[in-house]
């Protein structure tokens, strides 16, 4: 797969999944397979994954502020789906 850099060099590296434990949690996360001379990063990806956020001004990694969110579907007498303003859906 083919990557682009923060300096515009673009890069191929091969994608894999990987399990990983941290004392804040553990899961299957993907994984970029780097390279000799290429630097270690734990990926916005997995930091979801684990429920947890990077404070910049601490450098620390931190619980995520979990939302639950929902979506409500509506019924006409044909027991077709509608959105909330009365549109048929697909």
């Amino acid at each position: 797969m083919t990557f682009t850099l923060a300096d515009g060099t673009t890069i191929k590296r091969q994608v894999s999944e990987a399990y990983i434990t941290l004392p804040e949690g553990e899961a299957h996360t993907p994984v970029i397979l780097g390279e000799e001379n290429d630097q270690a990063l734990l990926g916005v990806v997995t930091l979801e994954i684990l429920g947890l956020v990077f404070n910049p001004f601490e450098r620390t990694l931190q619980p995520m502020r979990m939302l639950l969110c929902f979506q409500r579907i509506y019924f006409d007498k044909g027991h077709r789906h509608k959105d909330k303003y009365g549109q048929p859906r697909p």
